[in-house]
Order: structure tokens, then C-alpha cells, then sequence
């Protein structure tokens, strides 16, 4: 992983990493311990790194508020497993567990069957019958294949969140902007939503020889009905064929930071960079990104939340690691 790296718009987030295997080993039979019909779950071990630091009730406590703001917007009935540890280098970096080898149709036809909001609808929509990458093979994360019912329930460990305990945090959910400080429930939120399959494909080899692909990777433009599946100017992220530019994807992507995420703007969980002394929320856009790669969005009462990215379409900005 890259170390500490100083820019103008603050430090980077750490480049993700992918470990494969093969997506039949990941089923067991029945619910996991602690998985209830009520939805999603994230369970945590946290390695000795964070149980032997002095600061490790903090770091549990901001881990868990983090992890809460996903398991109480989502309601897939799966367990996610994910392992804290605390490092001296970056900011934030994930290590992802990824499952596969999948064709487009069965990816297609996943997240077509996943849909249960209007920006889902609208998402699935737009992916044609034929693949846009060529007939390339997809992989997932395996948290991601879970939810999207491609693969089933599994006690193995689906991605590592390893953080830099060097530097300074506020770990407070109601103090979260402190001058100094990194805001270390964003930074958190950031590497949850990567193990949980924001990360990209993009041509990459996962051990078939590639270009391989990821489901987030059908959801990149340049314009109208333009996709791009490279790392480049101008990409963005749109549900509706590339018409509305909901955030623009990091580039250049350099020294470690990652393509899916963000470009610098307002502050926002899903940033590439960040500096100390601000506050990185989940943004609508962010929660959007995660109903649209297969996570089923809880509806917000009053039905407000689902029109507002499709026909606001407002640029929220990114986030940063390190």
C-alpha cells in the first residue's frame, strides 16, 4: 500500500487490493450467527493491531457507527464480514475478497433481479442485452456476489480495512469536523463500501488472463450513451445512460489513489482525497452507488429520496484516502 500522501486537496486514500477465490467455495447452508431476517449485517473481528492499542474503544466505537450507516439503509438479508486492523501507513486502504468468474448475462441478470428502487430500475435499464466490454469475464466482491444472491451465506472474511493509528482522529459521530483531526468514521465508511464491491474492474487481470470486469464498471461515461471502461478525464457516474452526471470519477490515477472513487469536491465519504479537519458523510449519490451495485436500499418514508438523484441530479463531490 502506498504511505502518507500529502496533496493539495489533502491525504490520499489508499489503493484497494483484491484477493481471489472461486465463488462456489463462499456458500454454506442456513443463516450465520448474528444474520436475521431484518437485513444486512456487517460483523467485525478486529485484529490484535486494534484490541492491543490504547485507543481501541474509540476505534471499535467509531467502527461500529460507521458500519450502522450502511446496515441501517440496507436490508439484504446477509452477513458481511470484515476484519479491522490498525497500520502506520496511507490514511485508509481495502483489502477485498473478490468471487467470480461471471458472465455479463449473469451479471446483468443479477442486478436486474436486485432492483427495487427507481434508480435501480432506471440503472438496469441501461445495460444492454449484448456486453459492452466485448464478452469479457466479471468478478465481484464477495460481500457483493452475497447480495446479489450469486453466491450464499459464508463465514470467510469478504475484505480487511486497515488503517493508519499514527495519525490523529476524531472518532466522536457528533464532533466529527475537529481542526487536526481525520474524520475517522468517513474514512471507515469509505473502505466498508469498497469491501462491499465499489471498486472497479476495468480491464484488469484476476488470474484468467483478463481484461476482467466489475458490475461498478458499467455505470462509467463520457457522455450520452457513451460508457468508458478505461481510467481517464472526463468519466462520471450516471444511472441514466450517461444523461446526468451524478459525481465525477478520481483522475489522474496516481500514486495509489483509486479510479471508482470520487474527484475532489465537497466533502464526501467516496472522495479519492481528504484533508484533517472536516467531516466525509455519506452522500445521496453514495447511497445511490450502493443500491445500484446491489445493495436493496430501504425506501426513505417519504419518498422523496428516489426522485431526487434521478431527476436532481446534483454534483456531490468525493472523498479522499490515504
Amino acid at each position: 500500500m502506498p504511505g502518507l500522501l500529502p496533496t493539495a486537496q489533502g491525504l490520499m486514500l489508499q489503493g484497494s487490493r483484491f484477493r481471489f477465490i472461486a465463488a462456489a467455495a463462499a456458500v454454506s447452508a442456513g443463516l450465520l450467527a448474528g444474520e436475521s431476517a431484518r437485513g444486512l449485517v456487517i460483523n467485525v473481528t478486529y485484529d490484535s493491531t486494534v484490541t492491543s492499542a490504547a485507543n481501541s474503544a474509540q476505534i471499535q466505537s467509531g467502527f461500529a457507527y460507521a458500519a450502522q450507516q450502511f446496515t441501517s439503509r440496507y436490508s439484504d438479508p446477509i452477513t458481511i464480514n470484515i476484519t479491522v486492523a490498525a497500520g502506520t501507513t496511507g490514511l485508509g486502504g481495502s483489502s477485498t475478497q473478490l468471487a467470480g468468474f461471471y458472465t455479463y448475462t449473469q451479471i446483468r441478470n443479477a442486478l436486474i433481479a436486485d432492483a427495487t428502487t427507481a434508480n435501480d430500475a432506471s440503472a438496469v435499464s441501461t445495460l444492454p442485452v449484448v456486453d459492452p466490454t466485448g464478452g469479457h469475464n466479471y468478478a465481484t466482491s464477495t460481500a457483493q456476489a452475497k447480495a446479489l444472491s450469486l453466491t450464499g451465506a459464508s463465514t470467510n472474511n469478504d475484505g480487511t480495512y486497515t488503517f493508519n493509528n499514527t495519525l490523529s482522529y476524531t472518532f466522536d459521530p457528533n464532533n466529527r469536523a475537529v481542526a487536526g483531526k481525520y474524520d475517522f468514521i468517513g474514512v471507515s465508511m469509505h473502505e466498508i463500501s469498497e469491501i462491499m464491491g465499489r471498486i472497479p474492474g476495468l480491464g484488469a487481470n484476476f488470474g484468467d488472463g483478463g481484461p476482467d470486469y466489475l458490475p461498478f464498471d458499467l455505470f462509467r461515461y463520457t457522455a450520452a450513451g457513451t460508457r468508458n471502461f478505461t481510467n481517464g478525464n472526463g468519466i462520471y457516474f450516471s444511472i441514466n445512460n450517461g444523461t446526468t452526471n451524478l459525481k465525477n470519477f478520481n483522475f489522474p490515477n496516481g500514486n495509489g489513489s483509486d479510479p471508482q472513487d470520487w474527484a475532489s469536491g465537497t466533502n464526501d465519504s467516496f472522495n479519492a482525497f481528504t484533508g484533517s479537519g472536516v467531516q466525509n458523510d455519506l452522500t445521496p449519490v453514495d447511497i445511490t452507488t450502493m443500491d445500484v451495485i446491489g445493495y436493496d436500499l430501504i425506501p426513505e418514508p417519504s419518498g422523496i429520496f428516489a426522485s431526487l438523484l434521478f431527476y436532481g441530479g446534483a454534483a456531490l463531490r468525493r472523498r479522499r484516502r490515504a
